[in-house]
């Protein structure tokens, strides 16, 4: 978790060779590697862990997948990511809140207009 956290790519790789189980391990919010990455900004350890097979639809105790976490933060990039990989942008939170949703009470226009781009406006 402190490799993904203080963005050091490559020495998360070196641990996800030595043991590539801790990938989808999940702390006591439910949080895995990725919601972390997602949360911070960090598109090359998101991409590092999308490449070790970490789960990109997977919620934590609040029903956040790792979009509505790179939302919430303003992270465009690893929006952009995330809608390319296929990251679910109709899933809501358990506050019924979809990623479109976040972005526009924190008036992220740029987000916003990815999400349109990606026909997730209904």
């Amino acid at each position: 978790m402190k490799y993904v956290k203080a963005n050091e790519t490559e020495r998360l790789v070196e641990i996800l060779a030595y043991n590539p189980l801790i990938i989808n391990q999940c702390d006591s919010n439910q949080r895995t590697l990725l919601h972390y990455a997602a949360m911070k900004g960090y598109l090359d350890c998101t991409s590092v862990l999308v490449a070790h097979k970490a789960r990109i639809n997977e919620p934590d105790q609040y029903g956040n997948l790792p979009i509505h976490l790179a939302v919430k933060e303003g992270h465009l990039l690893v929006v952009r990511y995330l809608l390319s990989i296929n990251a679910d942008p109709t899933k809501p939170n358990k506050d019924g809140l979809l990623p479109i949703h976040i972005a526009c009470e924190k008036n992220y226009f740029d987000i916003l207009k990815v999400n349109c781009s990606e026909c997730i406006c209904t």
